[in-house]
Formats: structure tokens, C-alpha cells, sequence
């Protein structure tokens, strides 16, 4: 009986070593990849020597070789390029210490997202109140510790944690610790009772109107859309929809012409194909599809060749539902790199129609992994 346990001990003390082994292993090939890319960004510069011949050279020759009436002109090109790359690495390190500062103060306050938390400022606790949120990451009453900090500045906010990122006045974030009864937050009061998910889409398009962009809301349900529309109706939001192939041409036109109309309504089996919609810059995916090249599609009309602006998307999944499993299960499929026709035409061949017009699950084995709990 000892030797036995002794003997499965071992086994387990070689699995462990493997696993170690394997992520010392990837973690050294992350390395080598990452100094190969950069030695491959390299690229040794010269004069051209005394009678050479340039047309012998290859293209990537070529473009090592500077002419001695080129110097200044390559050397302001090369300094604009770093200063841009050391500008967007400086905002990638912005947003790196956002985030830590957010996730620290998210795991101060524990599990419980409406525990109150504390101002660092005047380490009072913020309550229900507003907090000013910095470009750091740091938070702070909007009275009286932002106005304070607004007083002695000049134009910048310097946060008082003596964080080297500065604030422009325009730039500081309103947020809120407000719970709803089913432990939902919202800063803004919506008319009616549409349930958390709807409530929050018409929360996010009230901000989306005051900002002047435009979105799309994408439901495969005209049931959902029928809430949708009578939801935004209630806040006074002015949209669109189109409930027929016919209608599209002339509702975009309509979502495109008037300005005061915020959102364009469309079912996914109508509108994810075919149309562009650079008018707006918001998606809003209103339920997980299974099918990520529908998916794909339907985000495709905002997020396409000729958008200038920056796109966003908004997926609303309501927590410890089986939307959660089917959004990670289209995320698995997204990942395998298929081509979007080629998922879209596969839902004609799917084992089992879940209904919907997504496709349904690929096999069965899909389907009893996503029912199992």
C-alpha cells in the first residue's frame, strides 16, 4: 500500500514538473519570437559606395541605401516616427496604470461591487454620491475635493497620489456607487421598468445622444426590438427601425439624413449583410449570437473601410445565464480563424437548430456542454 501510494506521488511530482517545464518552455520561445521581431525591425542604413551599381541591389537593399542630399530629410522622418511610437507607448502606460489603479480599488472593496469605498482624498467614504474619476485611475469626491483640485491647478489636475499623469478638466469621469434592488447601476433615471438589460441599453444611447454619435442595435428577437423601441420612445430617445427587407433602403437614408435620430433598430437576419452604416460609430448587440460570422457581419457594417472614426461595441450579457456560455462559445469559434462566408453558409449545415436565425449549436456534444450547469 505504501509503495503504491509512493508510486502515484511520483506520477503526480512528474505531471507537475512537466507542466512546469512546458511554461518555462513557452515562456522562452515568447522571449526568442519577441527579440527575433525586433531584430527583424532593424535595418542597417549606408551611404551608396563609389561607382555602384544601384540597380543590382534588391528592393529591401534599397531601402538601407541614403544618399548624402537625403540625410536631414531621413533623419527628421525617423525622429517624427519615434516620437509618435514613444507617444503611444506613454498612452499605452496611461491606460496600464488606469487599470491597476481600478482593479486595486476593486479588490479593496471585495466581492461586493456596492460596498462603499473610500475617497483618497479626504478618506471619507463615497456613499451614494458621484465620484470624479482621473485619467490615473484615482478616485474623489466632486465636492469639495475636486473643486479643490480644480482651484490650485491651472488648466491640468495633478492627482494628489502624486501620479505622474496629468488631467485636463474635460477629461475627468463622472461615476457612480448607486446599486438598483437587482445589484444594476445606473447614473441615469430611465422612465419605466424594461429590466436591467434594456435599462442599461437605454442608459448607454442617453450618453451616445449627449456625446452627438450614432448607433446600431442589432436583436435576432422583433420581440426584443418591440421592447427596445417602446423603451426608448419612453426616454424620449428619436430612432429608426426597419421590420422589412423593403424598409432598410429608406429608413438608413432617414438614419443617415436627420441628425436628431440617435439609433437605427435592425434584426440581425436583415440588416447584418450588405448595408453601410458609417454614420454611426456604436454597435449594440443586444443578445450573444452562436454564429460568430453573423456576428461578425453585423458589426462589419459600422466597422468597415471608410470609417475615419473610432468604432465601439457594446454586447449586454446578463451574468450566470446561459448567455454567458454562448457568448464564450462564439468567442471559441471566432478564434478558430474561419472565414466569415464560409460560417455563415455552415449554419445551414448545423446538427441541432436551437432556433433563433444563428445557426444553432455544431454538434451535439455542443449543445450538452452548454446545458450542463
Amino acid at each position: 500500500e505504501n509503495r503504491a501510494k509512493l508510486f502515484f506521488e511520483l506520477i503526480q511530482a512528474e505531471k507537475k514538473e512537466r507542466v512546469a517545464a512546458w511554461r518555462s518552455w513557452r515562456v522562452h520561445l515568447d522571449l526568442l519570437n519577441d527579440l527575433d521581431e525586433l531584430s527583424q525591425t532593424k535595418s542597417t542604413m549606408r551611404f551608396p559606395q563609389e561607382n555602384e551599381d544601384l540597380t543590382k541591389l534588391q528592393k529591401d537593399e534599397l531601402n538601407g541605401i541614403v544618399h548624402p542630399t537625403d540625410v536631414l530629410t531621413c533623419y527628421n522622418k525617423h525622429a517624427a516616427k519615434q516620437a509618435m511610437s514613444l507617444g503611444d507607448l506613454r498612452r499605452a502606460k496611461e491606460t496600464l496604470r488606469y487599470l491597476k489603479n481600478q482593479s486595486n480599488e476593486l479588490t479593496s472593496e471585495g466581492n461586493d461591487g456596492c460596498k462603499e469605498s473610500q475617497c483618497v482624498l479626504c478618506l471619507s467614504e463615497f456613499g451614494q454620491s458621484e465620484r470624479a474619476v482621473l485619467r490615473c485611475g484615482h478616485s474623489f469626491h466632486m465636492k469639495p475635493c475636486l473643486e479643490g483640485l480644480i482651484g490650485r491647478s491651472s488648466g491640468w489636475i495633478s492627482c494628489p497620489m502624486r501620479c505622474r499623469i496629468r488631467t485636463e478638466r474635460k477629461d475627468v469621469m463622472i461615476a457612480t456607487q448607486r446599486c438598483g434592488e437587482d445589484e444594476s447601476r445606473s447614473l441615469r433615471a430611465v422612465k419605466g421598468s424594461w429590466g436591467t438589460k434594456v435599462t442599461r441599453l437605454v442608459v448607454d444611447v442617453l450618453d451616445i445622444r449627449d456625446l452627438g454619435d450614432k448607433g446600431v442595435v442589432f436583436s435576432q428577437w422583433d420581440d426584443m426590438l418591440d421592447i427596445v423601441q417602446l423603451a426608448l420612445a419612453e426616454n424620449g430617445i428619436k430612432f429608426v427601425r426597419a421590420t422589412t427587407l423593403r424598409e432598410i433602403g429608406v429608413k438608413t437614408e432617414a438614419f443617415f439624413r436627420n441628425k436628431d435620430l440617435t439609433v437605427l433598430l435592425l434584426n440581425v437576419k436583415n440588416g447584418a449583410e450588405g448595408l453601410t452604416l458609417l454614420e454611426a460609430t456604436h454597435v449594440f448587440m443586444v443578445e450573444p449570437l452562436l454564429n460568430c460570422g453573423l456576428d461578425s457581419q453585423a458589426i462589419n457594417r459600422v466597422h468597415r473601410i471608410g470609417q475615419n472614426k473610432k468604432t465601439y461595441i457594446h454586447r449586454y450579457l446578463v451574468e450566470n445565464t446561459i448567455e454567458i456560455k454562448i457568448d464564450q462559445l462564439r468567442a471559441e469559434h471566432q478564434a478558430e480563424d474561419q472565414q466569415i462566408e464560409d460560417a455563415i453558409n455552415g449554419c445551414k449545415k448545423t446538427a441541432i437548430n436551437a432556433g433563433g436565425i444563428d445557426g444553432g449549436f455544431q454538434s451535439q456534444q455542443e449543445l450538452l456542454e452548454m446545458l450542463q450547469q
